[in-house]
């Protein structure tokens, strides 16, 4: 992070008025009256170096929001530095003889959870290389088809990852086993998947997978997506994406402009 230099030498200032005050009453042998001046010059000290390092925040974040991206480039996710949060206030104390509150209950484990499941799906999604919207990832500093991720833009391609494991014997379902694997989308396409080496060395790895390239005007928001085994004997299993959101989170994959 590039620092200006005037804030850098007022933050040095700071920090150096902050640890030579104490220092000079502790080998002096100051009276009360003056140790008082020297902790109110401590705390006034103290408040500047925290204004400087909100100063120092604000201008580490301003560049990345306004510099131009170069050759087309859009930004897919970003970071943004915050402010610490003031501590919180000290809570006053019970009296001895008063009664401890009594914590709630946690949340009793629904019915559903402990219910055995024919086939256990694992699922992901990462970046493809490129759509036929001519959108083609680029990751900055790093490489850029194949990345896990759960935030795409409109115009990208999202590869569904899964693997498909018998229960009952912890067999991994391959095509020899599977009459259909299906990725379900919201508005109502269905993705075929196909079972395959994924890579060119003997220890690729071995997987399902289905692509979709995103329309360009397509909802942005959520992509509550799920997946469909059938394996040739009649059993199913599903995979849907865990749902923890509120109104400022949402963990399932989501569609950005």
């Amino acid at each position: 992070m590039h620092i200006n230099g005037p804030i850098r030498k007022l933050v040095v200032i700071a920090l150096a008025g902050a640890l030579t005050l104490p220092l000079a009453a502790c080998a002096t042998g100051v009276p009360e009256s003056e140790y008082e001046a020297v902790k109110q010059q401590l705390a006034t000290q103290e408040k500047k170096v925290q204004a400087l390092q909100q100063q120092l925040s604000a201008q580490a974040a301003a560049p990345a929001a306004g510099k131009a991206l170069p050759n087309g480039l859009s930004v897919v996710l970003g970071a943004v530095v915050l402010t610490p949060a003031p501590p919180q206030p000290t809570a006053t104390p019970l009296p001895p003889d008063a009664p401890k509150p009594t914590a709630p209950p946690p949340p009793a484990l629904p019915a559903w959870f402990n219910q055995s499941v024919p086939i256990y799906i694992y699922a992901d999604t990462v970046i493809g290389s490129g759509s036929k919207y001519n959108v083609a990832p680029q990751v900055v500093g790093g490489k850029s088809s194949c990345v896990l991720t759960g935030v795409f833009k409109r115009g990208m391609r999202i590869v569904f990852r899964f693997e498909a494991i018998d229960t009952s014997t912890g067999k991994r379902l391959s095509d020899a086993d599977v009459a259909s694997a299906v990725v379900h989308l919201p508005n109502g396409e269905d993705l075929t998947a196909r079972f395959g080496r994924h890579g060119s060395t003997d220890d690729s790895p071995w997987f399902w997978a289905a692509a979709w390239d995103i329309p360009l005007d397509y909802p942005l928001g959520s992509l509550d997506w799920r997946i469909e085994v059938k394996t040739k004997d009649g059993r199913v299993g599903t995979f849907r994406q865990l749902q923890v959101y509120s109104d400022a989170s949402d963990s399932r994959t989501q569609i950005v402009e």
